[in-house]
């Protein structure tokens, strides 16, 4: 009995998981979730309080993990500056390797107040990460950094708004839909790249750019981690 309980507990996570990678929290609808963990939406609610509960475990699962790959780097043998570097290009790849779940869980607008509070304490954890390496770096005088939290807050924010325009770059290069100049002719604060990247999940970003953009995001950040 108490395996089936774990287990119908696991396939729900799995699921809501699965829809908010496809398109988002709004395509992570509890019928959804309940159809595709083989489960009543009923019985959603006997292992979550509500939708925002569940939403909250599912940023959790997700987050520590990228967590535990940031504090993996710290822990390595690397030299600071280059933990720095692989720790802010692995964040920033892995998020564009799954753009729907890292807009969602990032970036994306939810009104809901105990979801907002865990975003921001994942990347207060996020950042805790951050300044282990800025305290190693600081500590080895190749970092010089002047107030390490701040620094870490900074490159966080980094790390997660710099995937915006990557999103969008996804959706005007699949629509054609771009001037001489290269500009987006849609108003990109008008548009949610989730519905957007929506209609189109048979490609994603050409491989080689994820890698440059990411590597350029790291190279940023330790430089200004380097002459701040």
């Amino acid at each position: 009995m108490q395996k089936r309980i774990e287990q119908n507990k696991k396939s729900i996570i799995a699921a809501a998981k699965s829809l908010v990678g496809d398109g988002g929290f709004k395509h992570a609808q509890i019928v959804a979730i309940a159809e595709m963990a083989g489960v009543s939406h009923g019985l959603v609610y006997r292992y979550f309080d509500n939708k925002s509960a569940l939403m909250v475990q599912v940023l959790r699962d997700v987050a520590g993990h990228e967590i535990q790959i940031l504090q993996a780097i710290a822990k390595s043998e690397l030299a600071p500056d280059k933990k720095l570097h692989k720790a802010v290009a692995t964040f920033v790849k892995r998020a564009l390797n799954s753009p729907h779940t890292a807009y969602a869980f990032m970036l994306e607008p939810v009104d809901d107040i105990e979801f907002e509070k865990a975003r921001v304490a994942i990347k207060h954890d996020i950042a805790r990460a951050i300044e282990t390496i800025l305290q190693q770096g600081k500590a080895a005088g190749v970092l010089s950094v002047e107030n390490i939290h701040t620094a870490a807050l900074c490159i966080v924010g980094a790390m997660t708004f710099s995937v915006i325009e990557p999103f969008y770059y996804e959706y005007q290069q699949r629509e054609g839909r771009q001037d001489a100049d290269g500009a987006a002719i849609d108003d990109l604060n008008s548009v949610n790249p989730n519905q957007a990247l929506s209609a189109h999940r048979t490609q994603g970003l050409d491989d080689e750019y994820r890698v440059q953009f990411s590597q350029q995001v790291a190279d940023l950040c330790v430089n200004l981690a380097k002459t701040s």
